[in-house]
């Protein structure tokens, strides 16, 4: 009876422990020095239990929102390492040091964080984990703005965007979020065919999948809802939904699952 009992016990352990070790992929803070930046840009990398140096795997992008830092949207949804094990992708979670919003800026010259992604962070990706062409980009409010928007004036770089609670227009935020610190005033029309998402997206030649989720309740709901509508009739391959929920993190853990599924359904194609 106590021989059956303890091989229970081993059997359940056994179990428990390969359980706890089903998804294990890595992850790693990563430091290297930006000549853009002129200082130590730090993102967080996390791959798949499968990934080897030998087998470029898709990535995906994961913008965090404004205020936080690289390690903010894994702190609050920490089922990445699952989702890069199952869908076998690497993620990668940048630090757009609290308040850039992924642009480059006329006001500060030291401000390139677009030519830092795009020129310094993509090659080194590239060049060090995964040399593919699949790329993917999401992102949540200034995130979101930052997905959509390098993925519609850099139409080559990106299979997949996603913009969750995205803002659309800086412009109607403009003494907010730092938006006047960085970008230029909003009567200046030529500065803005780059700036404005809903301009951008509407005379962009893209043939990137995109995805935009907001809450009824999201204080940037209506501005995406205006786009959506605008959009409607373009070439634009986009998928608007709008459901319950508000610009926190309930409603973003629920479609930072989807940003990632849709991702993968988009790589099957």
């Amino acid at each position: 009876m106590n021989r059956l009992l303890y091989g229970g016990i081993i059997c359940i352990s056994l179990f428990l422990s390969c359980s706890s070790h089903l998804f294990s992929a890595n992850i790693d803070t990563i430091n290297f020095y930006s000549k853009l930046l002129k200082r130590n840009a730090k993102f967080l990398l996390i791959t798949p239990d499968s990934y080897n140096s030998e087998k470029d795997l898709p990535v995906l992008y994961l913008l965090h929102a404004y205020g936080v830092g690289h390690l903010n949207i894994h702190a609050n949804f920490p089922y990445l390492e699952e989702y890069a094990d199952k869908n076998e992708i690497i993620l990668v979670c940048p630090n757009a040091l609290r308040k850039s919003w992924y642009i480059n800026s006329e006001k500060d010259k030291g401000h390139a964080y677009e030519d830092y992604f795009i020129n310094e962070l993509l090659p080194f990706i590239s060049s060090n984990y995964s040399n593919t062409d699949k790329l993917g980009i999401a992102g949540i409010s200034m995130g979101g703005y930052g997905a959509l928007r390098f993925a519609s004036i850099h139409p080559n770089y990106f299979i997949y965007a996603c913009g969750i609670s995205a803002m659309i227009d800086p412009r109607l935020h403009y003494e907010k979020f730092s938006i006047s610190e960085l970008f230029n005033s909003p009567d200046e029309i030529e500065y803005w065919k780059d700036h404005d998402l809903s301009l951008l997206l509407q005379n962009s030649d893209s043939n990137t999948s995109y995805s935009l989720y907001c809450g009824f309740k999201d204080p940037f709901y209506k501005e995406n809802v205006r786009m959506c509508d605008k959009l409607e009739s373009t070439h634009l391959d986009l998928d608007c939904k709008f459901d319950e929920g508000g610009h926190n993190w309930d409603y973003w853990q629920l479609n930072l699952k989807k940003a990632v599924d849709e991702f993968s359904r988009v790589l099957k194609e």
